[in-house]
Formats: C-alpha cells, structure tokens, sequence
C-alpha cells in the first residue's frame, strides 16, 4: 500500500513539476524535478526493500531511474507538442494512449534494470564467468541464490563447488 501511495505521489509530484516546466522550459524546473523524483524514486526503493538492505545502497537505482524518469518524460512530452497535435482527435487519443502504455512499460524496465544493476555492484556479482571455470563472483551468486532459496529457520543450506571433467 505504501508503495502505490509513493507511486502516486510521484505521479503527481511530476505532473505538477512538468505543468510549471510547460510555462518556463528552464534548467532549474528540470532540475528542480529531477531532486523531486530523485527523493520519491529513494523513497519508495526504501519502502520496497528489505529493512536490512541500507539506504545508502538505493542511491544508484533511484538515480538511474530518476534520469530515465526525467529523459522518458522529456521526450515524451516533445513527442505529443510536435508530433501528436497534428493528428486528428480519434487517431490522437488512440496514439497518447499506445504511447503512455509504451512509456510505462520502458520505465517499469529501467527500474527493473537499475534494480539488477544495483544487487550486482552492492554484492559484488561481478566480472562473471563465461567458462566452466567459476570466477569468485560466479560463487557468490550461487552461493547466495542458494542461501535465498531457504524457506524456513530449521532449515540448513550449504554451498560446495567441485570441478568434475
């Protein structure tokens, strides 16, 4: 429930901030609601999360979201004041809506993606492996996807790794 809340807080929050960029198209509206959707995105990656997970670790996917947030609207919003208006009322109302599906599904994957991002570089699951030879970042992930597939307390996961030809 707190996530929807903070979805649609950032929702208006931008609608708001991109109506006063409509009358002055300047830097400091844009960066102005860059900080906004900055803290937002923080905001609901912090109520997303684990408690164990600190907040200083989020920082990176809620930037990269932000400065997709930011460009994604940009250019949406250049797309529908150059190209849109220009289509009759049926055909327009049927591309803004082809178009803002299409607008979420790419911000649903840049979170998704800043989201990967951030578990690989906070847990070191990098440079991986292409060989049958397992690097240490190899063993780790596997190591903590096995651990991660525990389902309850009594329950006793250990990770061995044996090279067999």
């Amino acid at each position: 429930l707190g996530l929807i809340l903070i979805g649609g807080l950032i929702l208006v929050a931008t609608s708001l901030t991109a109506g006063w960029l409509a009358r002055d198209n300047t830097i400091e509206y844009h960066l102005l609601a860059t900080i906004i959707n900055f803290g937002l995105f923080l905001l609901g990656y912090r109520v997303a999360t684990s408690r164990r997970i600190k907040t200083k670790s989020l920082i990176i996917q809620a930037s990269l979201t932000t400065v997709a947030w930011q460009a994604l609207q940009i250019v949406g919003g250049l797309l529908v004041q150059h190209q849109l208006n220009r289509l009759d009322v049926l055909y327009g109302s049927f591309a803004i809506v082809l178009g803002l599906l299409f607008w979420l599904y790419l911000i649903a994957r840049v979170a998704v993606y800043s989201i990967e991002l951030d578990v690989v570089l906070s847990r070191q699951f990098w440079p991986r492996g292409v060989t049958e030879k397992l690097t240490a970042a190899d063993k780790r992930f596997y190591t903590a996807n096995a651990k991660m597939r525990k389902r309850h307390q009594i329950e006793k996961v250990e990770v061995t790794f044996s090279h067999r030809r």
